[in-house]
């Protein structure tokens, strides 16, 4: 965050500081711990990277609730971190236009998870072009690449759905046509 790399919301939920909180603090950071990697060989990484990080929750698996936590301390934390005042300010109106955004009230979930989604994607893009000529502002809401996040969600519960009738019910084929008893 010093660095204004990308940070997961999930740091900033009560969750993600109550786990923070219960983390070995005194592990030193320039402490080593030899493990195995993939390919067979032991290597030497800092004991601080060897933390689970099964239960952080990505950000757009994250509930409205939970964005809503996180949003506002991750806010606190750029600031706290002297991070330029443009750049706080372009989160803190992406963030209040995802909050006021129509979708965000729907009876959809798909529309208000498209908001989530979005979301992590575009901020995650944003800090890959810092620095560079594809550099933008986050300030205004893309409602073309916002409507694709709702296209690909709205397809994935139709195919969920889908799947979930399958498994209910057998094929077509696979059911026995009732006998004819008048002949």
């Amino acid at each position: 965050l010093k660095k204004g790399e990308y940070c997961e919301l999930y740091f900033f939920t009560n969750a993600g500081l109550a786990e923070a909180d219960s983390f070995n603090a005194s592990i030193d950071d320039e402490a080593l711990t030899l493990l195995k990697s993939d390919n067979g060989q032991h290597v030497w990484i800092p004991a601080s990277n060897t933390r689970d990080r099964s239960t952080v929750i990505k950000d757009e698996d994250l509930t409205w609730e939970q964005f809503g936590e996180a949003s506002v301390r991750l806010i606190a934390a750029m600031r706290e971190h002297d991070w330029q005042k443009d750049r706080v300010d372009m989160h803190v109106k992406f963030w209040t236009a995802l909050e006021v955004h129509p979708w965000r009230r729907s009876t959809y979930n798909h529309l208000k998870q498209a908001l989530l989604l979005y979301q992590s994607q575009q901020r995650q893009k944003w800090h890959r072009a810092i620095g560079t000529s594809q550099a933008f502002s986050l300030a205004k809401l893309n409602e073309e690449v916002l409507k694709r996040a709702s296209d690909e969600l709205a397809e994935k519960e139709r195919s969920a759905r889908l799947e979930n009738l399958r498994q209910v019910s057998p094929p077509p084929s696979l059911v026995t046509p009732p006998c004819d008893t008048d002949t």
